[in-house]
Parts: structure tokens; sequence; C-alpha cells
């Protein structure tokens, strides 16, 4: 499923931001150290938690549709709205990264819209519902990939990060 391999991707990105984002330079370079360090990773493992309820109950893991309904009801869409209630509250300064923020704001809405079109599918036992609430998931998951892609660009460009090589 694209989705997960998403997920994995977002966990794995937020981890890696936080060890490579140093030595900020400029205004801009300041902004995104700030946002990637203080913003987003204050608020990711509500992100976090909220997928990993989801993908215990889909994909492999899917038993019943009761199951995927309560984690939905009662784990998911509650730290997912929260999470997405909080990454709509960040401002960065510079109009560059609020325009790449944007991409986060529009995928993670997608996202939680996805979840409770879900949830109303499996109330309904509407299949076609759920297939769109499913596509929703899948798209709001490619636009957080564009974000993590167009915020990794401009942290390269900005110089706001030091790789370090492995020996």
């Amino acid at each position: 499923m694209i989705f997960a391999k998403n997920i994995r991707g977002l966990r794995l990105s937020c981890f890696i931001f936080i060890f490579l984002c140093s030595c900020a330079v400029g205004k801009t370079s300041t902004d995104i150290v700030a946002y990637v360090n203080q913003d987003i990773m204050n608020i990711s493992q509500l992100e976090i938690l909220a997928l990993k309820y989801y993908g215990s109950v889909t994909g492999d893991h899917y038993t019943t549709d009761d199951r995927v309904l309560s984690v939905l009801k009662n784990h998911t869409i509650p730290l997912y709205s929260r999470f997405y209630a909080l990454l709509r509250e960040i401002s960065p300064n510079t109009l560059e990264l609020k325009q790449v923020h944007q991409n986060y704001v529009r995928g993670a809405g997608e996202i939680l819209n996805g979840f409770k079109a879900k949830m109303i599918g499996l109330e309904k036992n509407d299949a076609g519902l759920m297939q769109l609430a499913n596509r929703q998931i899948e798209e709001g998951g490619k636009e957080v990939g564009k974000w993590r892609i167009e915020l990794y660009q401009l942290i390269t460009k900005n110089k706001s990060v030091k790789m370090e090589s492995k020996k």
C-alpha cells in the first residue's frame, strides 16, 4: 500500500530532519530549523500515533469492519484531528516555507477527511464510500509526500543542513 510507505517515510524524515537541521545561516534557514525542530516535531507524535492505530487494523492487519470502525472512531480520528488542528496553527515566517507548509496542511486535511468518510462508509456499510475514502487517504498521503520532498529541497537550497557522511 502506497500510503503505508508514505507513513514510514514521514516517520523517517521527521527523525532525520531533527539530526540534520543545524547551521542556520539566513532568515529562511533559521525559519526552517525552527519549523522542523520545534513546530513539526512538537506535533509529529500525534500523527505517528494516529497512523499507527490506523495501520494496525488495515492492510495485512485487517480483521473486521467493526474493528476498523472502532479504531477510527476512538483513536485515529481524534488523534489525527488534534494533529491537524495544531498543524493548521503553524505559521512559518518566510513565504517559501509557508508555501511548502500548505502542502502538508492540504495533505493532512485530505487524510483526515478520508478517515471521516471511511468511518461513515463503515457505519452505513457503503462500499463505494469506503473506496472513495481510501482514495482520499492515499491522495492525502501523496500530498504529504510532496511536502516532504519540497521541504528537503528548501533545506538543501538554503544550506540549512550539515550532511555527515557515514564511515
